[in-house]
């Protein structure tokens, strides 16, 4: 992994190329050596900066496909929101 080691405009272009190809933090991360965490942080500071589009659909979790239903909806709680995710009651 790339510890300490500046982003060069190589980087940043490939980030951004990625970016709008719509791929992962983990794939970008792949691809430039850098953890999922340092490339969400990285285009965080590069979408203020350089006024990227918003991606087409978040990515919750690779492993499932969206259905039309969940895109469909948009209420007041995400799709994998942890208020809808986390166990309410009492443990036993």
């Amino acid at each position: 992994m790339a510890n300490g080691v500046p982003w060069t405009e190589q980087h940043i272009d490939t980030l951004i190329s990625m970016y709008l190809d719509n791929a992962s933090a983990r794939e970008m991360g792949e691809a430039l050596g850098r953890k999922p965490e340092t490339v969400r942080a990285m285009l965080s500071v590069i979408r203020r900066k350089r006024n990227l589009p918003p991606r087409k659909e978040v990515r919750y979790n690779a492993r499932t496909e969206l259905t039309e239903e969940d895109i469909a909806y948009r209420g007041p709680v995400e799709r994998g929101h942890w208020l809808i995710t986390k166990p309410w009651g009492k443990r036993v």
